[in-house]
């Protein structure tokens, strides 16, 4: 599926019957309340950090869909300030982390780096995370979405493709696939769903890039779907708009599956 984003295609407002269909992707919307968001810390290879989103109308007895963002080199999970509330206010639980790799200077930026025992230290974090956050709050353990932004994404990719039964789906924006890329498990990744969002005129990483990755999972038979926006490197203001509708039908997908998995037959 091929979308351009450019701003002269607006997805229409989704019907309030669908918000009624499917209560469950909102979780609780308590009158007045607002979004909060909290710290904690990790301990893997060293103390890591993260932050953690609770939306508007937060209810502590309703298993949310939780969304993991992973940022880019020079930033950290406190940019999840500004990404979740753009997200939705009311839809998700979502943690913000940071690559694990930081690198001196004026000000230290943080990456995720490179190289197998690197990645096994990213694994650690995120699932660490995800066993610290299920311990103390409500996750809809089928609704576990990895969002990665530029060089996040391939963070995220790297995970969801290593581990596709643990998770719901995948998004990158304005990012590509890792180098190398993980073998492909073909049963598990056919069922892994894919979002890709990318600038036109990327000067870091071409649009050629995330074209292959579309093909990538095209290729595997994975339901993906690919939307190119009128911006550079830098999120356009439609993006979490479309990934939060995407998100949704992935949510209202899953539900279905398990209703249909429930009747007896």
């Amino acid at each position: 599926m091929t979308q351009d984003c450019s701003g002269a295609n607006e997805y229409p407002e989704v019907p309030r019957r669908h918000f009624a269909q499917f209560a469950e992707i909102f979780g609780g919307c308590g009158q007045g309340a607002t979004e909060s968001f909290y710290p904690f810390t990790v301990e893997v290879s060293s103390r890591l950090p993260v932050l953690t989103f609770l939306p508007a109308g937060y209810e502590p007895e309703y298993a949310y869909p939780l969304v993991i963002f992973f940022p880019g080199r020079g930033d950290d999970e406190r940019r999840l300030r500004r990404w979740a509330p753009q997200l939705s206010r009311r839809n998700y639980i979502c943690l913000g982390l940071r690559g694990p790799q930081a690198v001196a200077g004026p000000q230290v930026l943080y990456h995720w780096g490179h190289g197998a025992d690197q990645w096994l230290l990213v694994e650690d974090y995120v699932f660490t995370a995800l066993a610290e956050l299920m311990r103390t709050r409500r996750i809809h353990p089928h609704r576990v979405f990895l969002v990665g932004v530029r060089e996040g994404a391939e963070a995220a990719y790297r995970l969801a493709l290593s581990f596709p039964e643990r998770f719901a789906g995948v998004v990158a924006l304005n990012g590509h696939l890792p180098t190398p890329c993980p073998l492909l498990r073909l049963s598990a990744v056919r069922r892994l769903p894919a979002f890709i969002g990318h600038g036109i005129a990327n000067p870091y990483v071409p649009l050629s890039y995330a074209r292959q990755a579309y093909r990538y999972f095209y290729t595997a038979g994975a339901p993906v779907v690919w939307h190119t926006y009128a911006t550079t490197h830098r999120l356009h203001p439609h993006m979490f708009r479309d990934v939060n509708q995407w998100l949704m039908s992935c949510c209202a997908a899953s539900g279905a599956r398990i209703e249909a998995s429930r009747r007896p037959v």
